[in-house]
């Protein structure tokens, strides 16, 4: 099994660390934090890597761009680094974690990483790949590359145990009743919030709950930092409004993708209110290029029309 030779590639840890890709819900994470969870330090991090990127450019700021200061900074001697949802996309941000990987190892950090895509895959558009094949060889050489693929995608499978996080949430088509009991917003609630000098209309604002419009969060051009900010300020969210293909753009659909990503590594339980049910919305041809991901995810929460009474 893939899981077992990923498990065995962690216990013998025989290079500078071990990474681990393949599809949306092949049980990659579980793998890595269970990892990180019986390592034998407590010298250790676990992150969402590109929230790691988002807090090291942060801290090289204040550190005058002096990458080696930054990372003492931010992890000191930690002794493992394990990254979440490795991918590279932009070509900026190429050249930046190619720097971030070569001084990791010169640290002698072990890094466990996973990924939706296998090292050779990383920076996929043809213009600027070879500008990465530096770093592919760098992971090659330095890690072990595991594979972690299967036929089941367990985040589709119903849980046997009460649902929590993420999972709880529901995708709502919002012209059928409301199964969820969730009180709509009074004008009264509407809150105007600041994130990093920026501002996000909110439908409601109350002690447990936050309540935003898809437009608000996506139309906008909200960073994933701007998200990631939000979603350490509330435990649960309501996204309003999504709109079904004929009206989701392109960049709102990008947007959406990373909301999806923060908000299920935070653990929020959220209520998706859509115009269309989840499989029409996952048909709409502007969706981002990680969209096995984004779809694994969503698969993950109750769907109000893939039965009776809200059940999946």
């Amino acid at each position: 099994m893939y899981q077992l030779a990923a498990a065995d590639a962690l216990e013998q840890l025989r290079h500078c660390g071990v990474y681990l890709w393949g599809p949306p819900g092949r049980g990659k994470t579980w793998l890595m934090d269970t990892y990180s969870a019986l390592a034998s330090t407590d010298r250790k991090v676990r992150t969402h890597f590109h929230s790691f990127l988002a807090d090291l450019h942060t801290v090289l700021h204040k550190n005058g761009h002096d990458l080696a200061a930054a990372l003492d900074r931010l992890v000191g001697d930690v002794d493992v680094l394990c990254f979440d949802e490795l991918h590279v996309h932009d070509p900026a941000d190429a050249i930046f974690v190619s720097r971030l990987l070569t001084a990791l190892f010169e640290r002698s950090t072990v890094v466990v990483a996973t990924s939706n895509y296998p090292p050779s895959g990383l920076l996929p558009n043809p213009l600027f790949h070879g500008m990465f094949e530096p770093a592919i060889r760098l992971i090659e050489r330095s890690m072990s590359v595991v594979c972690v693929d299967g036929p089941i995608d367990y985040r589709t499978v119903d849980p046997t145990s009460t649902r929590t996080g993420f999972a709880a949430g529901r995708w709502i088509i919002l012209r059928e009743p409301d199964p969820s009991g969730l009180k709509s917003p009074e004008p009264r609630e509407a809150e105007r919030l600041t994130i990093g000098g920026r501002t996000v209309e909110a439908l409601a604002v109350r002690a447990d709950l936050v309540w935003f419009t898809f437009d608000s969060l996506c139309v906008r051009p909200h960073a994933p930092t701007d998200f990631l900010a939000l979603a350490e300020r509330f435990p649960r969210w309501v996204i309003d409004g999504i709109p079904g293909p004929s009206r989701l753009g392109r960049d709102a659909a990008h947007r959406f993708g990373s909301l999806v990503d923060v908000l299920y590594d935070a653990s929020i339980r959220t209520d998706f209110l859509a115009d269309v049910p989840l499989k029409e919305f996952l048909g709409s041809r502007h969706l981002p290029i990680d969209a096995s991901r984004m779809a694994s995810r969503l698969g993950s929460v109750i769907r109000s029309d893939a039965g009776a009474q809200g059940s999946r």
